[in-house]
């Protein structure tokens, strides 16, 4: 048996690329889907676009901030010092982050009395500076999961036995044939048993193999019901059956994605009933008459016993023999009618097209410390015998030879689109309320590609399937059986049976789906692939959705916004280049003054002067600069009548009243002078 995992559907069967996921809204359905290496480098990179991003958004902040500062300085009350300063941090800052920092060591500086409006700008770096953090770390959130559409591939569809040769074929061929049957039929159930065990009755998640369906499982529900069968069989349960309820699986569960997944439901039920023995029984009679020429073959055929409680055809049972021999563990049989005709009469479905599963339990051997009745395990015939010890001893034994319960398979199917439900149907007939069921999207062959999908692997959800010749290793109860000795039994113990048999066909039904994507192990010698005589399922490898480990699925949607977003805001932060045209000549100047190549040409001017003043030999370097208080020798980057005005600039050292400026144009350059009056 191949065993489910999580990358036994990757590589090669996993679309790469731009896809339509249609259990997403309008505008969020669009997906992406990546290797996952490939998708963490775009991941990084867009965050790294979203940092960039937030420099080329301050920078419009700051310019509108620039505009209102420039406009509060023409005020006449205003403290232009300080406005000044803020406007040549906010003009020369590529950051939220550098505004901050440089806003908030002009806020500490002493007697400062513009505090208040540093403050404000101060959080407003801080808020900035917080969002964009918050947008970078939300753009992990592009990436939706690791669900992942299926692509067309030499191994998809649905793969069955070679054609069963006519019946003059050898029997070499024929058991060949039959032996290729069973094997398919009984790996997928020992699949779909360890799948249940792993992922349905754990609820661990990272539990191996858990993960790789669209869908971890199906729930059901449990309720009796009133017995379905004549009154005769419906005695034995006092009229009461059990119905075990998968309620309604959307197709988008099963992992099919089309148009109406969403809205298309599949409901699966079983009701089953305990039955009682001897209607069903042979007498010895005519289980040797059953034997046909066998009996001229076995040992003692007189010791043979049969039952039936279907039939292969109209006039053959399905008889199945057995012998009273002690053994050690249980014996399981199965037994399926596939539909009203092939069902003994005690045993009538509802509608002719319901199946009959019926799973009989012996165990005559199988001894239990306690007196127990159930369905399966009716422990009643006491024996009382004596210890080697010399003490007495009871034990108790199955009484009847067989222990059976029979379950109608039924199946119904509801659209929401339409508000429309079928009849509870047979899970072998196709339905043909298809055009009901999808109203005006008939048509869509993906919708309809995704119905005869869902219609194929109902084939695979009896009961009968659940069990597939495994025998006593399909029964819960003997992993407490130990040398003929049921050491635990909990009541209901046929239901608990019963359950786990349902789960594994649902499990089934799963898999089912997956499988037409990719199976593992097949001997393409013995097997052929049947889509080529249903043309309709060919799409459905296109349509799977499941769950690969080794690939990252984002929103396209979310891929846009953030490229478009930043395209769009590095666009607007360059208009004081791009769109010069549009912004007045006034606000554009104020703007550029304050920018630091702009500060550092005026001081390459200012430099320029100074050496033209010292070449000509009027007075020495120290007396044309200005100086501070002190005396000591400075450069004010602003021009004069700015000085003036801010309280920016550093003051100049009084000129003396000896000194007069006057100016002379010497090679068309000015120069300024202190002259002698």
């Amino acid at each position: 048996m191949a065993r489910l995992d999580d990358n036994s559907a990757t590589s090669d069967v996993v679309y790469t690329g731009f896809w339509i996921d249609y259990d997403g809204s309008a505008v969020g359905k669009y997906r992406l889907t990546l290797k996952t290496n490939q998708a963490l480098m775009l991941l990084a990179a867009l965050t790294v676009l979203v940092t960039l991003s937030a420099g080329r958004s301050w920078k419009l902040w700051c310019s509108a901030v620039h505009y209102v500062l420039q406009y509060c300085q023409a005020k006449p009350s205003s403290r232009t010092s300080s406005i000044r300063q803020q406007q040549v941090v906010l003009r020369n800052s590529e950051t939220a982050g550098g505004s901050l920092f440089a806003l908030l060591g002009l806020a500490m500086q002493k007697r400062d009395p513009a505090k208040r409006g540093k403050l404000v700008l101060i959080s407003l770096s801080l808020l900035h500076w917080g969002i964009f953090v918050v947008l970078g770390i939300l753009t992990s959130q592009i990436a939706t999961g690791r669900t992942v559409r299926s692509i067309t591939t030499n191994h998809c569809g649905s793969w069955l036995a070679k054609a069963i040769p006519p019946l003059n074929a050898s029997s070499m061929e024929q058991r060949e044939a039959s032996a290729t049957l069973n094997e398919l039929d009984l790996n997928s159930t020992l699949e779909a048993d360890d799948y249940v065990r792993r992922c349905y009755t754990s609820k661990v998640d990272g539990a191996v193999g858990c993960n790789l369906l669209f869908k971890r499982f199906l729930p059901h529900k449990i309720e009796n019901n009133k017995c379905i069968f004549s009154k005769d069989v419906c005695a034995e349960a006092d009229g009461i059956a059990v119905s075990f309820d998968s309620g309604n699986i959307s197709f988008s569960d099963l992992g099919l994605n089309s148009a109406l997944s969403d809205q298309l439901f599949v409901r699966r039920r079983s009701i089953c009933s305990p039955l009682p023995a001897e209607p069903f029984m042979y007498t010895n009679e005519q289980a040797i008459q059953s034997l046909g020429l066998l009996k001229s073959v076995l040992d003692d055929p007189e010791e043979i016993r049969a039952f039936s409680h279907v039939k292969l055809d109209k006039h053959t049972n399905w008889t199945t023999h057995y012998r009273n021999a002690l053994s050690q563990t249980y014996e399981v049989y199965t037994e399926l009618a596939v539909d009203a005709s092939l069902a003994s009469p005690l045993l009538q479905p509802e509608r002719p097209s319901m199946q009959v599963s019926v799973i009989t339990v012996m165990g005559e051997a199988v001894v239990f410390y306690a007196p127990f009745s159930d369905a399966f395990f009716n422990f009643d015939r006491r024996i009382d015998t004596i210890d080697t010890r010399g003490n007495n001893y009871t034990y108790y034994r199955i009484g009847r030879a067989i222990n059976s319960v029979a379950c109608q398979e039924m199946v119904m199917y509801c659209s929401k689109y339409t508000n429309f439900c079928t009849s509870w149907e047979g899970v072998y007939t196709v339905s043909n309320s298809y055009h009901i069921l999808a109203g005006d999207r008939f048509s869509d062959t993906v919708i309809e590609t995704a119905f005869a999908a869902v219609n194929l692997a109902m084939v695979h959800s009896t009961l009968f399937k659940s069990i597939s010749n495994r025998g006593a290793s399909a029964l819960l109860a003997t992993r407490f059986l130990s040398n003929s000795n049921q050491l635990r039994l909990v009541p209901g113990q046929w239901k608990v049976e019963v359950e786990r048999w349902f789960q594994v066909a649902l499990a089934r039904i799963q898999l089912a789906v997956l499988r037409f994507v990719k199976t593992p192990g097949l001997d393409r010698t013995r097997v052929d692939n049947t889509w080529d005589l249903l043309p309709v399922l060919k799409g459905v490898c296109s349509i799977i959705k499941f769950n690969s480990a080794d690939h990252t699925t984002l929103s396209s949607l979310g891929v846009l916004i953030v490229v478009a977003f930043s395209v769009l805001l590095t666009m607007l932060s360059m208009w004081d280049v791009i769109f010069t045209s549009l912004v007045s000549k006034r606000v554009l100047t104020a703007w550029n003054k304050d920018h630091a190549l702009e500060l550092l040409a005026a001081l390459n001017k200012a430099d320029a002067e100074q050496t033209l003043e010292r070449n000509e030999g009027s007075g020495t370097l120290e007396d044309k600069k200005p100086h501070d208080m002190e005396g000591t020798a400075t450069t004010n980057l602003l021009s004069p009548s700015e000085s003036l005005k801010s309280g920016f600039s550093i003051p100049r050292k009084p000129v003396p009243s000896s000194l007069v400026p006057c100016a002379e144009k010497e090679d068309h350059r000015r120069a300024r002078r202190y002259c002698v009056q």
